[in-house]
């Protein structure tokens, strides 16, 4: 997969955590495909909306990963993947600030956190996020350890 990532506001870290989502990309077993994912980030109430409308919640989040098929019918062949991350820079801030790490590591998180999401892991069940939190930890520690926020070192 090949990862961009979109910011309206400058981020003095953002070249840092394009590295890592494509260091994860290339670590973890479904995502190591060729194929496209955007990462943009939003603040508070721009993500509200989005959740509003896509997923029925009236109310900011941190992520929302949103995988797609591209259809034949616009190709005439299947072609490659293709996925967008929506993160709350606003809630990344806040939460980081919450958890007394850095900011660059909360993004980091949540980036992972979509990714895996894309990759096929959910958190809707106490056993699927256990499950979710460990493989987030063996890929801070494989891919970049220095990024993980304290809970995940």
């Amino acid at each position: 997969m090949k990862v961009r990532l979109f910011a309206r506001v400058q981020i003095s870290y953002q070249k840092d955590l394009l590295k890592f989502a494509n260091q994860i990309c290339r670590s973890v077993k479904n995502l190591r495909r060729n194929g496209e994912i955007s990462i943009v980030f939003f603040s508070d109430r721009e993500i509200r909306t989005i959740n509003r409308r896509f997923l029925g919640e009236n109310r900011p989040t941190d992520v929302i990963a949103f995988p797609y098929a591209r259809s034949s019918l616009i190709s005439g062949k299947d072609s490659a993947p293709f996925a967008d991350i929506a993160l709350s820079l606003d809630t990344a801030r806040r939460q980081a600030r919450e958890g007394k790490h850095a900011e660059v590591q909360e993004c980091a998180l949540l980036i992972l956190h979509g990714l895996l999401h894309l990759a096929g892991y959910e958190d809707g069940t106490r056993a699927k996020r256990e499950k979710m939190f460990a493989m987030q930890k063996k890929v801070f520690r494989a891919v970049r350890p220095e990024l993980a926020p304290p809970d995940f070192a």
